[in-house]
């Protein structure tokens, strides 16, 4: 909850206008620009493949120090993509940000 005073994920996409959708997809250049002028930090955006083969946004890295500030330079060894069902997102693709559905939340946008 702490984590979430000091990055609030949804603050940094709505001053940029990014806004969860079904319907409509962002660049990753986007979504990885607008999150690196927030934090200051080059984020690792982890994504899905969904039944329509739509890139959807599932999770966000931010690496960071003991103390919350970014930077954490020991992140990219304690990456262990077995231990994810996600993978990095494509950097070619335009990225779905999908709303929250607390009825359906493996599929929020059938």
């Amino acid at each position: 909850l702490k984590l979430h005073t000091f990055y609030s994920l949804d603050t940094a996409f709505q001053t940029a206008g990014i806004v969860p959708s079904c319907d409509r997809s962002y660049p990753y250049e986007v979504l990885s620009k607008n999150l690196l002028s927030a934090f200051r930090d080059i984020p690792d955006l982890q994504c899905v493949m969904d039944k329509k083969g739509r890139e959807v946004l599932v999770q966000i890295k931010i690496s960071l120090h003991r103390n919350f500030s970014t930077g954490c330079e020991d992140f990219d060894r304690a990456l262990n993509p077995s231990s994810s069902p996600y993978r990095p997102c494509r950097k070619a693709a335009n990225i779905y940000y999908f709303p929250i559905n607390r009825r359906t939340p493996q599929d929020p946008c059938p």
